[in-house]
């Protein structure tokens, strides 16, 4: 493997190709794009995505609370390795940049997410005739399956970095989950909407300054943005397994979900808040059956790639054969490095490597 600096040092060179975008839903919703190519692009944002016929287009989904930048190495490498022409990476809903869902809605559904894919990819491939790549990490490749599954006609290949499909639940467990999920909605509501449990808020309580302070409830104000970074690396080694994320994974998805707190907040002008929405740490509110991720599985025909980290999401033996079995994937390799090894500079370059070697058969 090349050194670390090498591979940064070759995807600075490309770097410039990147640039910002915004697709607006039919629900009103906006999501966050970051969309490389391999022509220069002028960046316009807020702006609806002016996409050129390519040869291949590559769709990103990424992870629980990550973001759009968890691509950023990935993303032009390929570009580099003239495996596709232009790649895209969302924010969902939530993460990142993204407009957060409305306040009835319920944020964490997989299914949810693959109705932004459906409705991103109606501005990214207007030919409804062409096919594009879907890449899906983690929460990303459950995301990934569903789509794949629901419309083969528009996924011409499909990629799975450290995840498998859906995670299948026991069908017996379906009250609880229900009752877990709807007690922590509960919770969040009441630090989210104070005021509607007692009374209709007033028209002052609607004001752009109030949604801000509104939406700063329940969420941790940092000293700089260096201790958000160091904060969510200390989530990846608390998290199951032997995880962990690199300082420069780790920064360009926190820089990018993000923003300066309140002026009521700061004493030094430097602390940060997290801007995701607090409603994605509730439990889903419904989970797929061990039978429902094997229909789903079965019903992907794309050729498909798995990627796994060797320290990455611990997978049990028996699921892991269960997915392999029902998905049967044209390739499968487990790679060195943890959950996040398509974002970390030590080990982005044997993931790049293998990518582009599936896209160029």
């Amino acid at each position: 493997m090349a050194p670390a600096f090498l591979v940064i040092s070759s995807l600075m060179v490309i770097s410039h190709m990147m640039a910002e975008r915004t697709v607006l839903c039919s629900d009103g919703v906006k999501l966050a794009v970051q969309h490389w190519k391999t022509d220069p692009i002028e960046s316009t944002a807020l702006l609806p995505i002016n996409f050129v016929p390519s040869e291949r287009t590559i769709l990103c989904v990424h992870g629980w609370l990550d973001n759009a930048a968890s691509f950023n190495l990935l993303a032009p490498a390929l570009l580099e390795k003239g495996a596709a022409k232009q790649v895209i990476a969302l924010d969902f809903p939530g993460h990142g940049m993204s407009d957060h869902k409305s306040n009835d809605a319920h944020p964490q559904l997989l299914a949810e997410y693959a109705y932004y894919v459906a409705e991103a990819t109606k501005q990214i491939i207007p030919n409804t005739n062409e096919k594009f790549t879907l890449i899906g990490h983690s929460m990303g490749a459950g995301v990934a399956t569903i789509f794949a599954a629901a419309w083969p006609d528009k996924i011409d290949r499909l990629i799975l970095l450290d995840g498998l499909g859906p995670q299948a639940q026991d069908a017996r467990d379906a009250s609880s989950h229900a009752r877990a999920s709807i007690e922590k909605r509960f919770t969040a509501n009441k630090i989210l909407y104070p005021k509607f449990t007692t009374a209709e808020p007033s028209s002052t309580e609607l004001t752009p300054e109030f949604q801000m302070l509104r939406d700063l409830k329940g969420k941790r104000v940092y000293p700089s943005i260096e201790k958000a970074i160091e904060t969510r690396m200390l989530t990846a080694r608390l998290s199951p397994g032997k995880q962990s994320i690199s300082f420069e994974a780790s920064a360009a998805m926190v820089k990018r979900s993000t923003r300066t707190a309140p002026p009521d907040y700061q004493s030094t002008g430097h602390e940060v808040v997290f801007q995701h929405d607090i409603r994605l740490n509730c439990p889903s509110l419904q989970y797929y059956t061990k039978e429902q991720v094997q229909s789903l599985l079965e019903d992907v025909t794309c050729k498909t790639c798995v990627l796994l980290a060797e320290d990455g999401w611990p997978i049990g033996e028996s699921d892991k054969e269960f997915a392999v079995r029902a998905l049967k994937p044209y390739t499968m390799k487990t790679l060195p490095g943890s959950h996040h090894f398509h974002a970390d500079p030590d080990t982005v370059e044997e993931v790049i490597n293998y990518v582009a070697d599936f896209l160029l058969r």
